[in-house]
């Protein structure tokens, strides 16, 4: 599988959590706001009586930064589920079945460009699916595979070296690389901002 089908895998598992957080979000800003206009409109009672004219004045100056805030907190709440749910999609990726994941390791070590031999650093979680035997069967006629006694911290995935060189393709890279495309695509899929 290769690594446009990874982050496309990433998008669509993620685009589903995202789109359920995002309504809650876009709900929970809708009660916000009709609880502020409550509030804002038993204020302008208030305020016309003592006030008078001057109240339209402050209600519209308090209306807009009681927007303003609820505006703010409705992006970063939407901008925080996107970014869960892309955590979550790497999480599920990186727990597949063996086959399946195996699979989608098979792709990255396929559209590796080095020559000779590449060292292949794993994660602790890999060690009895990523093996030795599984590398050398991936490796061909311009490369050959090697399980590095090193390992990386990351989330599913490897790290190829070769030489001073390395190619960092775990799936929280892939998707850290991706990420300001991904949350533009979850965000179309999720509907986007309301106004």
């Amino acid at each position: 599988m290769s690594l446009e089908a990874i982050e496309k895998r990433i998008t669509d598992e993620a685009a589903e959590e995202a789109a359920e957080i995002v309504e809650a979000a876009k709900a929970e800003r809708e009660e916000a706001l009709a609880a502020a206009r409550k509030s804002l409109e038993e204020e302008y009672a208030q305020d016309l009586q003592k006030l008078g004219a001057e109240s339209s004045d402050t209600r519209n100056r308090l209306s807009y930064h009681v927007r303003r805030e609820e505006e703010r907190r409705y992006e970063t709440a939407a901008r925080q589920a996107i970014d869960s749910a892309i955590d979550s999609a790497v999480r599920r990726l990186a727990s597949l079945q063996d086959a399946e994941y195996l699979e989608l390791i098979s792709g990255a070590l396929r559209r590796c460009s080095f020559r000779g031999e590449v060292e292949v650093v794993i994660s602790p979680s890999d060690e009895k699916r990523i093996t030795q035997q599984f590398l050398s069967a991936a490796g061909d006629s311009v490369r050959t595979f090697s399980l590095s006694r090193e390992r990386h911290d990351q989330i599913g995935g490897v790290i190829l070296r070769s030489g001073r060189i390395s190619l960092n393709a775990t799936f929280s890279r892939i998707a850290a690389l991706s990420h300001e495309q991904i949350v533009r695509k979850l965000s179309d899929t999720a509907g986007g901002r309301s106004g």
